[in-house]
């Protein structure tokens, strides 16, 4: 198996991936540093752009927050040592709407706690037993509308209320 990175061959090389996407990041040939005697290992440099992934919306580079694997290989298949890193990332606070999805009110640092903080006050005891027993149904609701989600028929927030989280998105966006 042969990886690249643009113009970069990356096949019979000590390889060094990020595992969620598996791309040839950077590559030293550790033979002859070895031969050359500098030593017993090799360094890599790894700076944000190594992590970073395309994001069509900001139309930039980012980092997504979380855990990645350093691999290091005599090639793609053959992996002989791994280090994993926690990255902070980069969070994209977006303004909300009622055309927001759920899931992204809910993930919103500023305005999930409150909203949730709400529902849970209007839960009778024997609802809060039912959404514990049931965390996964959130996962099913998650892409809904923000608008749907709070219709007459759904969860009972006024509007007032639901103005004053999307007043608090916009000043975390900022």
């Amino acid at each position: 198996m042969s990886l690249s990175k643009g113009n970069r061959p990356c096949s019979q090389l000590d390889e060094l991936g990020n595992e969620q996407v598996r791309d040839c990041v950077t590559f030293e040939d550790a033979h002859e540093v070895a031969t050359a005697g500098q030593g017993h290992g090799v360094t890599f440099d790894l700076d944000d752009r190594a992590f970073a992934y395309w994001d069509v919306v900001e139309g930039r580079w980012l980092v997504a927050p979380g855990s990645y694997a350093i691999q290091v290989g005599e090639n793609a298949s053959r992996i002989v040592a791994e280090e994993i890193v926690e990255l902070a990332g980069e969070v994209i606070l977006k303004e909300l709407s009622l055309g927001s999805s759920v899931g992204d009110w809910f993930a919103h640092p500023a305005v999930g706690p409150v909203l949730m903080g709400h529902i849970t006050a209007t839960m009778t005891p024997e609802q809060q037993a039912q959404a514990a027993e049931n965390a996964d149904m959130l996962r099913m609701i998650e892409s809904l509308p923000m608008h749907q989600f709070v219709s007459p028929l759904g969860v009972q927030i006024p509007a007032e209320r639901l103005e004053e989280m999307i007043e608090l998105s916009r000043q975390d966006s900022q």
